[in-house]
């Protein structure tokens, strides 16, 4: 009997701007499977889409801009149907290589 799948997933992408937060000082920290939180920021001055990544109150950097639109919008909407995970962690890796995150859309409970 074939499975139903539990989750969709939307989107794996690299984290980019990792060189420019303090990524570093809490690598030791992230873990494969790690939440992180994706919060809009519509009044940033270079993309008027991005939205950040965050682990624990730190910010690791953006959804890259090549697929940030359409998130965004459903974001800045005040829904978040979105969760998203660190799929993967590269430490001999460049800086935008580095994170791995993956991105589904929760899992509804039926009533």
């Amino acid at each position: 009997m074939p499975t139903k799948p539990t989750s969709t997933y939307l989107l794996h992408c690299f984290i980019a701007g990792l060189q420019y937060y303090d990524v570093l000082e809490i690598w030791k920290c992230l873990k494969i499977g790690d939440q992180v939180e994706l919060i809009p920021e519509p009044e940033n001055g270079y993309d008027k889409n991005a939205v950040m990544v965050v682990y624990k109150g730190t910010q690791l950097g953006y959804l890259p801009r090549s697929e940030n639109r359409h998130i965004a919008k459903i974001l800045n909407a005040g829904l978040n149907p979105y969760e998203a995970r660190i799929q993967s962690l590269y430490q001999d890796k460049p800086m935008f290589e580095r994170i791995e995150i993956c991105l589904k859309i929760k899992n509804q409970k039926k009533k």
